[in-house]
């Protein structure tokens, strides 16, 4: 058992993660209709670096090499730093 900063590679599990943590307002927020699937956005945005939603900005939780969770952590600093590449990146994929 370990926590650890995210990687780049932990985007596809740490998606379903996140995902996980609140479907109902990611499914509000992320209207799949206008967009791609709200995992593959995550995941995407997971592995870049310029949103809140980036390896960066999250710590892992591992289980035997398994994912168990995400921790987010987010200061002024680092949610001004990202403010404009999250809403370029929600409105550029949802509209």
């Amino acid at each position: 058992m370990a926590v650890r900063a995210a990687q780049e590679q932990d985007s596809a599990a740490a998606a379903e993660l996140v995902f996980s943590s609140g479907q109902v307002a990611f499914e509000q927020i992320f209207n799949c209709t206008h967009g791609p699937n709200i995992r593959e956005f995550l995941a995407s945005e997971f592995a870049k670096s310029t949103t809140m939603f980036s390896h960066r900005h999250h710590f892992v939780y591992e289980q035997d090499g398994r994912l168990m969770a995400t921790i987010g952590g987010f200061d002024k600093a680092s949610h001004d730093a990202t403010f404009m590449g999250n809403a370029k990146a929600i409105f550029t994929q949802y509209g």
